[in-house]
């Protein structure tokens, strides 16, 4: 079968990202031959008009066997029909019919999909949610996005405004303000305007606030820039409990993240590690398994302890025989011996699960003032999380971690 090329456009906040890529048919991974980006300083729909066309028709002539464009655009969006409802980003945009535009324009198939859609169709189909049955892709970019996948479909909802987490209220009693939204929280422009006030704060020489983006805050970030890593430890713990709330709420196999942010190696290594220790702590914390089974192990000694005295009452009224009044007896006894050891052991582990959550939790705070990076993990963090450790002798080293989640590092 002959190959196709698809010209696939991506409509950040930042910008338009865009590449051509190849496959032999719709059901194999494609693959990217070439790429590139186009900043968004568009200032009218004109603007932004004569832009993405000037950009489609230079990869027409570098391409001319292009058979269709494929649109990922963060903002609320009907699939079927290519217009924009919500234009995000590009303000100027609601209402625009971008699929009727674009194929009459370049007289090519045109289809349109809301991004976080379009991440979690490729994360679905060919990636890390591959086969999972109730999943949920979240994308970090200007904006915060995301998509749901559950009982093995996508769930766009009624209108298909699911999983828009941009303008979803972060503080159950703060006001429905932009400042209280996820955006603010979780957007890139948490990560460049806190650190611009820090730095106002501080007295700290800053550019221009206006033009100071997301991918200059990360510079400062990997090189090491203390007051960077800081406001990037803060973003990263309200990511990790976006993402716990996520989970807790729809109980999913998995949860992607995608998006421009994403593409930082230290969004990704701290917020995995930070999330880890979060739910592991929750884990820890959430004591109602064992305190149920508490509550009914006491009972049985109580009941016990009720029936002993009835016993002893009933030998002193009856004149019960010595044999059978100690065989009863003997029977309360070891019934009363099981449950108060494991009323005991029951206790001692409700303490347990306790004082690890804590100790996790000071392990975690402690983590927000250090400038390290999470794998400089300290003998406390290993005695927390760590359960044991094997080593086989093939020279495998197998590190198990508390919740039975093994890590095995081959021998060289």
């Amino acid at each position: 079968m002959e190959s196709k090329r698809y010209l696939c456009l991506d409509f950040g906040g930042s910008g338009i990202k865009y590449g051509i890529f190849r496959a032999e048919n719709p059901e194999t991974l494609f693959q990217q031959e070439t790429r590139g980006v186009c900043k968004n300083t568009f200032r009218d729909q004109a603007e932004f008009r004569a832009a993405v066309e000037a950009l489609i028709r230079e990869n027409l002539a570098a391409c001319p066997d292009i058979s269709g464009i494929a649109v990922s655009y963060c903002g609320e969006l009907n699939d079927q029909t290519g217009r924009i409802h919500s234009p995000g980003a590009y303000p100027y945009n609601r209402n625009l019919d971008m699929k009727v535009w674009l194929e009459k324009t370049f007289l090519l198939p045109v289809s349109v999909q809301n991004d976080g859609n379009a991440a979690m169709l490729a994360e679905w189909k060919f990636g890390s949610l591959k086969g999972m049955r109730d999943a949920f892709m979240l994308v970090l970019g200007t904006g915060v996005g995301g998509s749901l996948v559950i009982d093995g479909h996508l769930h766009a909802g009624r209108n298909g405004f699911s999983g828009m987490l941009s303008v979803a209220i972060r503080s159950l009693g703060g006001e429905a303000a932009p400042e209280n939204m996820i955006m603010s929280a979780c957007g890139s422009g948490y990560l460049a305007e806190t650190y611009m006030a820090q730095c106002v704060a501080l007295g700290i020489p800053v550019p221009d606030q206006g033009a100071f983006q997301g991918w200059e805050f990360f510079e400062k970030a990997n090189a090491g820039d203390e007051l960077a890593l800081q406001v990037l430890r803060q973003y990263c713990r309200q990511v990790t409990h976006l993402i716990i709330n996520l989970h807790q709420t729809l109980e999913l196999e998995g949860i992607a993240i995608g998006g421009g942010i994403s593409a930082q190696p230290l969004l990704i290594e701290r917020t995995s590690a930070i999330t880890d220790c979060e739910g592991l702590a929750m884990e820890l914390e959430n004591t109602s398994g064992l305190d149920q089974e508490i509550e009914a192990t006491q009972k049985e000694i109580d009941t016990v302890v009720e029936q002993n005295r009835r016993l002893i009452r009933e030998q002193a009224v009856t004149g019960m025989p010595t044999e059978e009044f100690d065989a009863r007896a003997a029977m309360l006894n070891e019934r009363y011996k099981k449950a108060d050891e494991k009323l005991a052991r029951l206790k001692a582990e409700r303490e347990d699960h306790l004082t690890r959550g804590k100790g996790i939790r000071r392990f975690l705070s402690a983590l927000d003032a250090q400038p390290q990076n999470l794998e400089d993990w300290d003998e406390q963090a290993w005695n927390l999380l760590v359960s044991r450790v094997i080593i086989r002798r093939n020279g495998c080293v197998e590190f198990v971690f508390r919740g039975e989640i093994t890590i095995t590092v081959r021998a060289a």
